[in-house]
């Protein structure tokens, strides 16, 4: 039986085009070992590997990034398709895809998270910033946002503002508040937050409230 093959991509990789301060690739990279990228590289088919694939910079492809093992980078991954893999991810950045996340294991992130679809992780779900999904998000075990741990997220679009509730705390807009803030902020509070707030808050604010 054939050993797995690994793959190094760094500067001297077949077809890569030098775009100054990242490399682009043109198709997909395809292997049933590892992959090691050692520049930062946009490529603009897929990525897919039987093993796992580890980042020193960012990595970024038109399409989707499939890992039979984990995902590790120093920096950020964004995809224009889905995310798979059957271990975790771990982004010293952020995380954005045109699609799904799903991941056998946690996920974490020094950034935001944010997908076109669904998340769904084995584990955890670990990020320094927002998660902003397009549907719904199903995970192993909690949820870390902005350093509150919750069991449960869901978001509400469509209003004025994109809300993410947690199981103590609501963000409204960029306003990111206890659901105790929430309730005891006076109308003059409100009213400086936004343009046109205190009214929308009267309007929404005993429907949002009761979730």
């Amino acid at each position: 039986m054939q050993s797995p093959k690994d793959v190094k991509v760094d500067k001297n990789f077949d077809d890569l085009i030098n775009c100054s301060s990242f490399y682009r690739y043109e198709g997909n990279i395809i292997t049933d070992g590892n992959i090691t990228f050692e520049i930062p590289i946009f490529v603009t088919g897929s990525i897919e590997t039987g093993g796992s694939i580890k980042a020193g910079g960012w990595i970024e492809t038109g399409e989707s990034i499939k890992a039979g093992g984990w995902i590790e980078t120093s920096e950020s991954i964004e995809t224009g398709g889905s995310i798979e893999t059957g271990g975790s991810i771990k982004a010293g950045g952020w995380i954005e895809t045109g699609e799904s996340i799903k991941a056998g294991g946690w996920i974490e992130t020094g950034g935001w998270i944010e997908t076109g679809e669904w998340i769904k992780a084995g584990g955890w779900i670990e990020t320094s910033e927002t998660i902003k999904a397009g549907g719904s998000i199903e995970t192993g075990g909690s949820i870390k946002m902005l350093n509150i741990k919750s069991k449960r997220i869901f978001f509400i679009v469509g209003f004025k503002y994109h809300i993410t509730i947690l199981d103590t705390h609501f963000k409204i807009g960029c306003e990111f508040h206890t659901k105790e803030e929430w309730i005891n902020f006076t109308d003059t509070e409100i009213e400086e937050m936004d343009k046109g707030a205190l009214e929308w808050w009267k309007e929404h604010k005993n429907i949002i409230l009761a979730l």
